[in-house]
């Protein structure tokens, strides 16, 4: 394309679209301006430009991502079609940071990835994934983890940031953005990358990318590049002719000490067819479910920081307790579990904001399939360990009453399951989490009826134990406990049972209220915690 072209492509906003301005309001800075275009499939397209040149900003306006209190004006066309938020249907948008579950393998995450983003049979979707990591060269490195940097050994950078773009070509998109890719990568890996991308794209798809700090090589191996200064479009055209285009008589660096397109930043830091391309198709709700509770248990079962971390607060409460109160130990276990337990649906959140407006599933697919994961560890150890407690402190010996007690401690731990998932979901971070959740289960368990008499409480004050877990959970497993005696020396008798839980403000026909209390609480608790992520999630865009 010349010189020419390139001024007067950058002109016909009428006919390609463009962006007239992107500012905050009239009255302050504006971040993009008169910045139009046009690039088709088969087409590696690069925006490069120095720091603030507005790369991102142009990259986001395309997107509709990232554009909150921002006012746009101009056309965003496909085909010839505007075709507004819809774009993200039809494109896939690899973004610079790298967002995994580090404790999958390469393939175990492409495979989860595609019951999310390809709809049809289970075979379609294998035969997909193995054509997507031949493409990228990811099949050495298929059953290796991925990795967690800092913690756990995985894949190189390299094959990370190709995995990045293997999730978003599973749909097949014609049109894909890319944000730095070649970013933290060496001069060799860089290379790599970019030719990957070149690859892709001359096989038919539309790819726009932004540079930072190209590699002298790099901007040859595009087809297209837009040089941004300012918040405006400098040079659009063929990169092997922007160094003729801005040969004029100025002071410029030395171009020998520079690659041209270094010289150019630096000087500037002074489809065919009139058919909308088809979208992608979200997949089913219960497909949506189904993938991501495979993610999760897998995450679950290769994350032994969990369950060691469960094990030894659970050890820890039963040596440091001398009381034999029914339920001592697991409300205390409880208590420790419900702070710990804040983090857990918060760590994974910028993945979750990126996978959402990706349009992958839905916040409910999400936070219940998470949820119900942490079901088994924050059950199966509560009722070894109350097994083991039950017969150590001597408690009734009937079969019913085991049982029962077990079904209780159940309830009660999902209570302080399903509040730690609340608190971490409406805060707004994990060390406001932890900061709340010490004084309100300090509150919720002293008005409980484990240190205190709930029935000899001050008014201002006993209301607490009505919002409370650990005062249904006590009370019904007091009543468990006095429903019988067995033959270990105290004999059982109504007026022995009514006495003792009259002493605690107890009556012997709660036990079944204070079960519904409890499964009442779990469910307001978990729809609240929804709530607070859908929110959150939304927000982020």
């Amino acid at each position: 394309m010349s010189n020419e072209e390139s001024q007067s492509l950058l002109s016909e906003r009428s006919e390609y679209g463009g962006l007239n301005s992107v500012g905050e309001s009239a009255l302050e800075s504006v971040l993009l301006k008169e910045c139009s275009g046009v690039t088709k499939p088969g087409q590696l397209m690069a925006l490069m430009g120095a720091s603030g040149a507005g790369k991102t900003t142009l990259l986001n306006t395309l997107l509709g991502r990232n554009l909150k209190g921002l006012d746009v004006k101009g056309r965003v066309l496909v085909n010839g079609h505007e075709i507004g938020a819809g774009i993200t249907a039809v494109s896939g948008y690899a973004q610079q940071e790298e967002l995994f579950v580090g404790t999958l393998t390469v393939r175990e995450y492409l495979n989860v990835q595609a019951r999310l983003r390809v709809d049809g049979s289970r075979e379609k979707r294998i035969k997909r994934v193995n054509v997507v990591l031949r493409q990228l060269g990811l099949f050495k490195c298929q059953h290796t983890p991925i990795g967690v940097i800092g913690f756990k050994k995985g894949i190189s950078g390299g094959e990370a940031r190709r995995l990045t773009f293997a999730c978003e070509l599973l749909s097949n998109p014609p049109i894909m953005f890319c944000d730095e890719p070649t970013t933290g990568l060496d001069s060799f890996m860089a290379e790599s990358v970019v030719s990957v991308l070149s690859n892709l794209a001359h096989s038919g798809r539309t790819i726009i990318c932004t540079i930072h700090q190209p590699a002298s090589q790099l901007p040859a191996m595009f087809d297209l590049v837009m040089f941004l200064a300012c918040g405006k479009a400098a040079y659009f055209g063929n990169p092997t002719e922007s160094m003729r285009f801005f040969e004029r008589p100025a002071p410029v660096p030395d171009t020998n000490l520079l690659q041209p397109a270094d010289m150019i930043i630096h000087t500037l830091a002074m489809v065919p067819g009139d058919e909308v391309p088809p979208g992608r198709h979200q997949v089913s709700h219960w497909a949506q479910f189904s993938a991501l509770s495979t993610r999760a248990f897998i995450d679950n079962w290769r994350n032994p920081s969990l369950a060691k971390a469960k094990i030894v607060r659970r050890r820890s409460c039963r040596s440091g307790s001398t009381s034999t109160a029914p339920s001592s130990p697991g409300l205390r276990a409880d208590l420790l579990d419900a702070v710990r337990h804040s983090d857990l649906l918060a760590q994974r959140l910028s993945l979750v904001v990126r996978e959402y407006h990706d349009g992958l599933y839905s916040v409910g697919a999400y936070y219940f399939s998470r949820s119900i994961s942490y079901v088994p560890l924050f059950t199966l150890d509560g009722v070894l360990m109350m097994t083991i407690a039950y017969w150590m402190i001597g408690l009734n010996a009937t079969v019913a009453q085991f049982l029962r007690c077990i079904g209780l401690s159940i309830l009660i731990e999902q209570s302080a399951s399903a509040f730690g998932v609340m608190l971490s979901t409406v805060s707004p971070s994990y060390p406001v989490a932890v900061s709340l959740a010490g004084p309100l289960l300090t509150l919720l368990s002293l008005t409980g009826g484990l240190y205190a008499n709930v029935g000899q409480m001050p008014i201002y004050i006993s209301w607490i134990q009505y919002v409370s877990w650990f005062r249904y959970g006590f009370e019904s497993l007091t009543i468990n406990q006095w429903d019988r005696v067995d033959e270990s020396g105290v004999h059982w008798n109504a007026t022995k049972q009514a006495d003792t839980l009259d002493k605690l403000s107890f009556n012997s026909y709660m036990m079944g209220w204070d079960a519904l209390a409890m499964i009442g609480f779990i469910v307001v608790f978990y729809l609240i915690g929804y709530m607070g992520l859908l929110m959150r999630v939304r927000s982020a865009r």
